[in-house]
């Protein structure tokens, strides 16, 4: 069974296929903004919901990366928002919201300049992000 999975990353990541990131400077009123706003208000949703995981279940805070395969690492989160959600049924209280220090992600991430963009993968990765984006501001228009 295959599982479509879209991250919502943020204007620091390059637009993949899998990494919808917004439009900087998209113009008020238009679909590209719609977009935006949209995806911003996702984002801040999802971002609170993991920090409240990170500070219930320190093994996702640790590190900020489980050193484990993707599909293990998945079921450890798995498990964490089904106990978390068991949690919540039994209301119990959710823990203080931890600070983390801010580290620089910018630099762990190439520009897109950086790209080698003749590559003929890349290049067709980078098309097919594009058009998946477009698909998503004109339903987000509608």
């Amino acid at each position: 069974m295959w599982v479509i999975c879209i991250v919502a990353g943020d204007s620091i990541y390059p637009l993949e296929p899998w990494m919808h990131v917004p439009i900087p400077n998209a113009q008020r009123g238009t679909p590209e903004y719609l977009y935006t706003k949209a995806h911003c208000s996702d984002r801040n949703a999802i971002e609170r919901c993991i920090g409240v995981l990170k500070a219930r279940w320190r093994c996702l805070l640790w590190d900020r990366t489980l050193h484990f395969t993707p599909l293990k690492a998945g079921l450890i989160v798995n498990a964490c928002v089904v106990l978390h959600n068991f949690c919540r049924m039994r209301n119990v209280q959710d823990p203080p919201p931890v600070r983390e220090p801010r580290d620089n992600r910018a630099n762990n991430v190439p520009d897109e300049d950086e790209i080698d963009l003749e590559d003929a993968g890349v290049r067709q990765l980078r098309i097919l992000a594009l058009q998946e984006r477009q698909f998503l501001i004109e339903h987000v228009a509608r």
